[in-house]
């Protein structure tokens, strides 16, 4: 997928003892809306004569695909896989990292806060899907061969969701060497 990433980042030496390191980063890759992210290779399509009817119409562009189709009782199934799928991730990130030099001490404190705009168009069982549980003949098999499912779902419409989110991350940390043979690392972390 074509991408494009950017990053500044900025490093201030304020004293012998004290260093803080800020950064700004920006990264998106995207795939062509009208093309989608994933090409249906193999026979997915549905074959010339096949009369199963769906709940709702394929939209425009939509290819006529085999329903996806599940057995119960350890049967394999078939399944011609969600299409299209398309995603445009932006994820913005800033980030800062303060060390300090004291003594037997060496802390660091810092964080980083990450902003995502993710819209994602991933169908799923647009083409349709059937289940068969040999509720009718008590055989999955049978139930298939009579045309009896005992579900069925089909979306009836494409949409396009924005999965956005915010992301902070905190942390302190302290590397106390407490003898000439013991170092000791502590810290926490926030995750939110």
């Amino acid at each position: 997928l074509p991408g494009h990433s950017f990053l500044a980042k900025a490093t201030t030496v304020i004293s012998s003892t004290l260093l803080n390191e800020v950064s700004y980063n920006y990264a998106s890759n995207y795939g062509s809306q009208d093309r989608g992210s994933v090409t249906l290779n193999g026979a997915y399509l549905a074959p010339a004569g096949l009369s199963i009817q769906r709940l709702f119409p394929l939209g425009d562009g939509r290819p006529d695909k085999v329903p996806n189709l599940s057995f119960s009782g350890g049967w394999g199934g078939v399944d011609s896989s969600y299409y299209p799928w398309w995603a445009h991730h932006n994820i913005q990130s800033v980030t800062d990292n303060f060390s300090w030099s004291h003594g037997k001490h060496s802390f660091k404190f810092g964080g980083t806060y990450q902003y995502s705009v993710t819209p994602v168009e991933a169908q799923v069982s647009d083409q349709g899907s059937y289940s068969f549980s040999g509720v009718f003949s008590n055989d999955p098999i049978a139930d298939f061969l009579l045309g009896k499912g005992s579900s069925y779902s089909q979306l009836n419409n494409r949409v396009t969701p924005y999965y956005d989110y915010h992301q902070l991350e905190l942390y302190a940390q302290d590397t106390w060497k407490v003898l000439p043979r013991l170092t000791l690392n502590l810290g926490v972390r926030y995750f939110y």
